[in-house]
């Protein structure tokens, strides 16, 4: 292994491993860095793990990527460059996490039975304001810059998030937020089963700059 032992877990470590082959020198050399420096312990390293997913499966559709590309002194999680790799659409994930009260719910659970019964209330609500606050936070950059911006979620097996809640919020006649946001260009939505990685991507119908991105499978 080039970089050495970059996560604990075996498996984790061999899909790190895997998720480079799709990326530039210049790319991997930041997430080894990220690795390095986060505590395995800590929901933080998982984020960074899934935004590598994230850009493995874009750069493997044959898209540029950069991670953290500095822009305005904000730092998206994602730049897609152009021929002159100069950037052309930002991406920012949201790892969507069951709420506190599932959370606690979860851990009892398996402390006392060593299994958890998988039953959780809709998550709507909390999906909503989980894609409103990353569409807000870069409106102006994406629109002063003119560059696409797509807003992607992991759900974990933990949060599921079905169709029929995704769609409510983006595309409720009042409140959806793709009507909302035209600067969004679209939503991509992941979740991993088995091993494998599941995209599907939803454009915007109202967005101000088209992206297509194709919905697949990583593995």
């Amino acid at each position: 292994m080039k970089y050495g032992q970059i996560a604990e877990g075996k498996r984790i470590n061999e899909f790190i491993y895997h998720c480079f082959q799709y990326l530039k020198e210049s790319e991997i050399i930041k997430f080894v860095n990220e690795f390095h420096t986060q505590p395995h312990d800590k929901v933080q390293v998982m984020h960074t793990f899934r935004e590598l997913i994230l850009g493995a499966y874009l750069s493997q559709l044959g898209l540029q990527m950069s991670h953290h590309c500095v822009m305005e002194s904000k730092t998206p999680d994602w730049c897609t460059l152009d021929e002159a790799s100069q950037p052309k659409y930002i991406i920012e994930l949201v790892n969507f996490h069951p709420d506190a009260e599932t959370s606690t719910d979860i851990v009892t659970q398996i402390r006392e039975k060593g299994i958890w019964c998988n039953f959780v209330e809709p998550n709507t609500e909390r999906l909503y304001n989980a894609i409103w606050e990353k569409a807000s936070k870069y409106k102006s950059l994406v629109s002063r810059n003119n560059l696409s911006y797509v807003v992607s979620v992991f759900g974990e097996f933990t949060a599921s998030i079905s169709q029929e809640e995704i769609d409510q919020c983006l595309f409720d006649k009042e409140t959806g937020l793709f009507a909302l946001y035209p600067e969004v260009s679209g939503f991509l939505y992941f979740e991993e089963s088995s091993g494998a990685y599941y995209f599907a991507y939803k454009p915007n119908p109202f967005a101000k700059r088209k992206t297509d991105i194709s919905s697949g499978t990583f593995r």
